[in-house]
């Protein structure tokens, strides 16, 4: 979660964020940010792919686009977002884990190993 005290609500079912993070974020706004992406997105050093469903109603879409706009507009790393329309918290439909599996394998490609690679077109009868 990129800004835990922005998903209160929303998003994750505050009673566990009460106590993953402790208290509540008018109570305890030190640990909810130390807890939270934004307070570090200026350390970020790594290469940066991120997936998310449209529907996801455990985490919000907008955490995502905060972090990735964020990553985006420091610019110290390449980032890429890709979200996935009808698709809750995991990518379930056949068409769109092929397309998850096929970015996940050229992003490591190209970040970890330095090669480009694209994926062989299927035949189709």
């Amino acid at each position: 979660v990129y800004n835990w005290a922005a998903e209160t609500g929303p998003g994750f079912n505050f009673d566990v964020s009460l106590w993953y993070i402790g208290g509540t974020p008018w109570d305890n706004p030190e640990e909810w940010a130390k807890r939270s992406a934004i307070t570090y997105v200026k350390d970020v050093r790594t290469p940066v792919i991120l997936f998310h469903g449209g529907r996801d109603t455990t985490s919000s879409v907008n955490q995502s686009l905060m972090f990735f706009t964020a990553l985006r507009d420091i610019g110290q790393v390449p980032v890429r977002y890709v979200k996935f329309p009808r698709e809750g918290h995991g990518i379930r439909e056949p068409r769109h884990r092929r397309i998850l599996m096929i970015e996940e394998i050229r992003w490591f490609e190209k970040y970890v190993r330095g090669k480009d690679w694209s994926c062989k077109k299927r035949k189709i009868s």
